[in-house]
């Protein structure tokens, strides 16, 4: 299984998109290898939790609201560019360091000038390599979304039902409130998010070890 959340939903959701000959469901086992030529194990299921689905600049990180915006801006700057400085310089990225690092720079302007420490000079070759793939995922997947999400804003979630219903493959659990990670119920000892995953897991184990 391969569980991602937030940034690590997206990658969740584009690497079984990508990777359809990964289903442990088809009978035929694994035909997808990894670039240096091994075969990857197959692929029982995924879960997303909390992800935004659309990593364009105009997608998920355009609906982030205040003051959240500003904190995932400047953890980008921080945690992305500052603390790595020194190789990025050695690198020849000392342009991209210096304009990321730029104090009045809002969280659209660091995301998109933060796709060049990828070696990519695009935002359509970015978008490329970072964006879900709902469509091609061939495996049961779980996916989790709150409407009270601060970071992965639910009117963007809204827009990107009719991707979601048109997989089969896919369950959407929407709840009310959660926020961003956050799944506990009221008295806060125990988080449903992580007894929902674990049961979503279990539970497609049971049913593909019945069906093997």
């Amino acid at each position: 299984a391969v569980i991602g959340f937030s940034c690590g939903a997206a990658f969740a959701l584009r690497y079984a998109g990508n990777r359809g000959g990964l289903s442990a469901w088809s009978g035929r086992g694994s035909t997808s290898r990894s670039p240096e030529g091994r075969k990857l194990p197959p692929l029982l299921c995924v879960v997303s939790s909390d992800g935004g689905y659309d990593a364009s600049p105009q997608g998920a990180p355009a609906y982030i609201r205040w003051p959240y915006s500003w904190i995932v801006n400047w953890s980008i700057k921080y945690f992305y560019v500052f603390r790595h400085r020194h190789p990025l310089r050695k690198a020849g990225l000392s342009d991209v360091v210096r304009r990321l690092l730029r104090v009045i720079t809002g969280l659209r302007y660091t995301y998109k000038e933060h796709m060049h420490l990828c070696g990519l000079d695009s935002v359509d070759s970015f978008l490329d390599v970072q964006q879900s793939r709902l469509k091609g995922i061939e495996v049961p997947s779980l996916l989790i979304n709150s409407r009270d999400d601060p970071i992965c804003s639910w009117d963007h979630v809204e827009g990107w039902i009719k991707e979601i219903t048109s997989n089969p493959n896919l369950a959407h659990a929407e709840m009310y409130c959660g926020t961003h990670g956050c799944k506990y119920g009221f008295w806060g000892f125990s988080s449903h998010g992580d007894t929902m995953i674990g049961e979503f897991v279990a539970a497609s184990f049971a049913e593909w070890r019945a069906n093997v």
